[in-house]
């Protein structure tokens, strides 16, 4: 059996999917900014947010974009980071905020504060091909 853990939708309709795992995005800030110590945060407050992003191409770049333009964030102009920790490296050194799915979250850092949406938080779905 050939298979493949991917990013939905696929559009792709020689494909078979299955939805396995729908993972909720939190808003990931540097501990010392000014929304650091919210315990919720509304989608409708990213307007006008600059977020850091991974690199074109990654799914979860897609995803996020997706997320910002619903909501009225743009991107950070002339930065991007090619993997997670990367990004999450980004944050921890103040350079900016970025939305990170909660099962690449990492509480213990004290560096870092992952902050839940109020409902319905955006997520992304990831389905077996």
């Amino acid at each position: 059996m050939d298979a493949a853990l991917l990013a939905l939708p696929v559009l792709e309709d020689s494909l078979e999917t299955a939805r396995v795992l729908e993972d909720e995005f939190l808003l990931a800030k540097p501990a010392n900014h000014p929304l650091a110590q919210r315990t919720t945060i509304d989608q409708a407050e990213l307007a006008g947010q600059s977020l850091l992003l991974l690199h074109e191409g990654l799914c979860l770049c897609g995803q996020a974009l997706q997320v910002c333009r619903l909501n009225g964030a743009h991107e950070q102009q002339n930065v991007r980071a090619t993997g997670l920790e990367t990004l999450r490296g980004m944050v921890r050194a103040g350079l900016g905020i970025t939305l990170m799915p909660r099962t690449a979250a990492r509480p213990t850092d004290d560096r870092i504060r992952y902050i839940p949406f109020a409902p319905t938080a955006p997520s992304r779905v990831t389905g077996l091909a």
